[in-house]
Parts: C-alpha cells; sequence; structure tokens
C-alpha cells in the first residue's frame, strides 16, 4: 500500500514538474505520466549499480572536491535519466539539457516534500 501511494505521490509531482518548467510539455494522456513515473523509477534503480562504479573509480577526485564530484555526478545521471524517459514520450517531452535539469530538480524536491507530508518514507527498523 506504502509503495502505491508513493508511486501516486511520485505521479502527482511529476505533474505539477510538466506545468511548472518551462521547456517541458505534457503529451499523450494522464496514464502515461503513471508510466513515465515508474519508467523513471525503474531507470533510477537500474542505474545505481554503474552510478556506484563511478563514485569508486572517481573517488580521488570526490576527495579533491570535498564531495561536491559526487553531488554533480549523481545530478547528471538523474537529468539524463528524466531526458531519457522525456524521450519516450510517455506523458510529457523535454526539449533540450536545461530543462531536464530544472525537472530533475524540481521533480526531487516535489517527491520529497509530498511523501514527507503523507508520511510514506521508508520504515525505520
Amino acid at each position: 500500500m506504502r509503495l502505491l501511494l508513493r508511486w501516486v505521490l511520485a505521479s502527482v509531482a511529476l505533474l505539477i514538474t510538466i506545468h511548472i518548467v518551462p521547456g517541458i510539455e505534457p503529451s499523450g494522456s494522464a496514464l502515461g505520466v503513471f508510466a513515465a513515473t515508474a519508467a523513471l523509477a525503474l531507470l533510477n534503480v537500474l542505474a545505481l549499480p554503474a552510478l556506484v562504479i563511478l563514485h569508486i573509480v572517481t573517488l580521488p577526485l570526490s576527495c579533491l572536491t570535498l564531495g561536491l564530484w559526487t553531488f554533480v555526478l549523481t545530478f547528471l545521471v538523474n537529468v539524463l535519466v528524466f531526458q531519457f524517459v522525456g524521450a519516450l514520450g510517455w506523458g510529457f517531452e523535454v526539449h533540450s539539457f536545461l530543462p531536464a535539469a530544472g525537472g530533475a530538480i524540481v521533480m526531487s524536491v516535489l517527491t520529497t516534500v509530498l511523501t514527507g507530508l503523507f508520511n510514506t518514507g521508508r520504515a525505520r527498523s
């Protein structure tokens, strides 16, 4: 039940993002937004092992930049995933890199706020 609520909240965050960020336009049906949200989640999960390997390989650079490189690398992967899902045309289309960057930031913030408001975070043990 909690997973379904998180999916709905992420879909709402994506709908808000589509309407707030210029350069991101709705396409397809409202059901496409749910599919796009699922695709975003799936691709983020699939990108995680590659991201971990990249973090390990670039660990010296991350140490030199006091962790800023880790933030930049994670941000770039999220933007690329957002842009890729936008290229699929399921619920939204992204016109260029900057709207994808803005969309990734806005969606991350909105999802964090909504899951915090509805207390759907990860269960604590």
